[in-house]
């Protein structure tokens, strides 16, 4: 009785090790971040949830004639398109034409043209673009004998903000996303995107007037819950972010 009772005590040490040399290796710490074979960090697969992003573009543009009482064209006079929650454009219409170029999302179910307001002498006219090719004569009243030596034309200029984001001193892995937003006012700036070997792109919008230095309206970057104030001064921006 006591020889079978040993038996069958060193048959399970055995099966026990043999159970202890093939487990599964223990499920990372939440908040942990370990490294892969390929050099990328491993995060919970909650924070890879694709996104259905949108990207910025400069894309078409709105043209026409500033009229006064329906006659011929007068100028010169300045011009504005005043996008909804975006930037301001002007130009000067020196024979009373005009042309400035439009802003669209392109989304992973379209493109949708930023809807502006266009604005001479004090005339306004709401625009949502729904191609990328416009005309709008604006008709104005009291046109005046001079404009500001000082006032520039502002033109949108594109560039792009791009960088690694970095997990505990490692690559993200594919398909982190990144978010970018512009400054307080400016929601239909925000753009989507996720990394590809541990760094991301997205465009940049900015503004130049007269031979000023460009001026982006990124005011942040944001991943897995970091986000990163940007004061770009350059239409191309390189900015990382550290996941700690």
């Amino acid at each position: 009785m006591v020889k079978r009772r040993r038996h069958n005590l060193w048959g399970l040490a055995f099966v026990s090790l043999l159970l202890v040399g093939c487990g599964v290796p223990a499920a990372p710490t939440p908040g942990t971040s370990n490294a892969t074979p390929d050099g990328t960090a491993t995060i919970p697969l909650m924070t890879l949830t694709p996104t259905s992003g949108c990207a910025l573009a400069i894309n078409g543009q709105i043209q026409g004639v500033i009229t006064q009482q329906g006659h011929t064209p007068v100028g010169p006079v300045y011009v504005s398109a005043i996008f909804t929650g975006g930037p301001t454009e002007r130009v000067l219409a020196r024979d009373g034409h005009y042309i400035l170029p439009l802003l669209e999302r392109q989304c992973p179910d379209g493109l949708r043209w930023l809807q502006f307001r266009l604005s001479a002498v004090g005339v306004d006219q709401i625009l949502s673009p729904t191609r990328p090719d416009l005309r709008s004569d604006l008709d104005v009243g009291q046109v005046p004998n001079g404009v500001p030596p000082d006032l520039p034309d502002c033109t949108l200029v594109a560039g792009s903000l791009s960088g690694r984001v970095l997990v505990h001193s490692m690559l993200a892995p594919n398909g982190t996303a990144v978010t970018s937003e512009g400054e307080p006012g400016m929601a239909s700036l925000e753009q989507t995107t996720t990394t590809r070997g541990g760094r991301y792109t997205l465009p940049s919008i900015g503004v130049q007037c007269g031979l000023d230095s460009i001026h982006p309206l990124i005011a942040s970057v944001e991943a897995l819950g970091v986000i990163v104030p940007v004061a770009p001064t350059r239409a191309d921006v390189e900015q990382d972010i550290f996941v700690s």
